[in-house]
């Protein structure tokens, strides 16, 4: 068995994959599609995941998010009203 590795333009993914599709069956064994947004994404949250667990993040609970949150919001408010008079 022979295994090809390809890159394609996103412009000619579907037609790629419709010629993939229409081949005769058994002919492929195994596709796999890889995006480069999924990895690039699958190492910045494994990175969080890490920084979690080893407490290099603060986590904050519900309560204290909401708060955080809520007083942003009043700075925002605040910071624009003002240039709004």
């Amino acid at each position: 068995m022979k295994t090809i590795q390809l890159q394609i333009d996103e412009k000619n993914f579907e037609t790629f994959m419709t010629i993939i599709k229409n081949l005769k069956n058994g002919m492929i064994k195994n596709l796999e599609i890889k995006d480069n947004d999924f990895e690039q994404s699958k190492l910045y949250f494994n990175q969080c995941l890490e920084d979690i667990e080893s407490n290099k993040t603060k986590l904050f609970t519900q309560d204290a998010y909401q708060k955080e949150m809520n007083d942003f919001m009043k700075k925002l408010e605040q910071k624009y009203d003002n240039n709004q008079r």
